[in-house]
């Protein structure tokens, strides 16, 4: 692990621009570079210090003239920032203490009718490949699927997170243990209890099967009935219209629509609808998704 801290002079009255700002670059970077997150800090005397953590040193030194020009192109024409300067270059200790604190999500195996989830792994690669040229999922302009030759650096990505407590990414395979997708329990705040489902795909020969429904069964009881989630998100696209549906179709509730929330990695503005499942409601979503499986089930005998 290596950290890069940050310290910024913020131009006066331009503190919401700032934070509004730093937030759409930090996305930015966590999508194109492999960050490993971000965190911005504001001490009494009112410095702005922010922490940029990366898999190694050389990684970062990679990507630092393109990252400082990722940085300026996302303030310019507007004088947000008046100095920036790095304070600190920090390399992680092997064998230094770690908290005894257990995470929130743990590693677990969810077995079902159609398919099972299983911890995300290296060994389900090669396979997971031949799933994404089933459809050419990644020519989605509007979604964040990685092309097969990027999928390895994907997976990387998503242990990292695992790692720190922010994900827990899984490979979905199907009844004869053939990996067929994947999919996470990501933006995890135990505090809170929350956590959203995303980065979800499976191959096209496979979708609008029962595959989903029950995998979002399998994840949602999980959430509620294990980890005592008090909330589940799902985000997705404005344009992905089949991924609305099948969200909807869950029976979640749209909570509302983030404009300009991302930027795609061909340069368009990303509008983010934002659906959630709350307890209350868990156990009449619980028993339609149990519904649809059962026709599923009764459409295949």
């Amino acid at each position: 692990m290596f950290c890069v801290i940050y310290q910024w002079k913020i131009t006066p009255g331009k503190e919401e621009q700032f934070i509004d700002a730093w937030g759409h670059s930090t996305e930015a970077i966590f999508h194109r570079h492999g960050s490993n997150g971000s965190r911005m800090h504001k001490s009494d005397d009112g410095t702005w210090i922010a922490s940029v953590q990366w898999p190694d040193r050389q990684h970062w030194e990679q990507i630092t003239d393109k990252l400082d020009c990722e940085l300026a192109l996302s303030w310019q024409g507007d004088p947000i920032v008046e100095e920036v300067k790095v304070l600190f270059r920090l390399s992680g200790v092997e064998g230094a203490v770690r908290g005894s604190s257990q995470p929130w999500v743990k590693p677990v195996v969810l077995k079902g009718r159609f398919a099972t989830l299983v911890p995300l792994s290296y060994e389900y690669h090669d396979d997971l490949v031949e799933s994404l040229k089933d459809g050419e999922l990644w020519k989605l302009w509007y979604t964040f699927i990685p092309e097969p030759e990027k999928l390895r650096q994907d997976i990387e990505k998503k242990l990292r997170l695992q790692e720190n407590g922010l994900m827990m990414p899984f490979a979905v395979v199907d009844s004869t243990g053939k990996p067929i997708g994947m999919t996470t329990f990501m933006n995890i705040d135990s505090k809170n209890r929350g956590l959203e489902i995303g980065s979800t795909w499976y191959r096209a020969s496979v979708q609008r099967s029962g595959v989903n429904t029950e995998c979002k069964l399998m994840l949602l009881t999980h959430a509620f009935e294990k980890l005592q989630s008090i909330v589940v998100q799902f985000r997705t696209s404005f344009f992905n219209h089949q991924s609305r549906q099948g969200i909807e179709r869950l029976g979640a509730k749209l909570d509302g629509i983030l404009r300009n929330q991302q930027i795609m990695p061909n340069q368009t503005f990303r509008d983010m609808c934002v659906y959630s499942i709350i307890e209350g409601e868990w156990p009449s979503v619980k028993a339609h998704l149990n519904f649809q499986l059962d026709k599923h089930s009764a459409a295949q005998q």
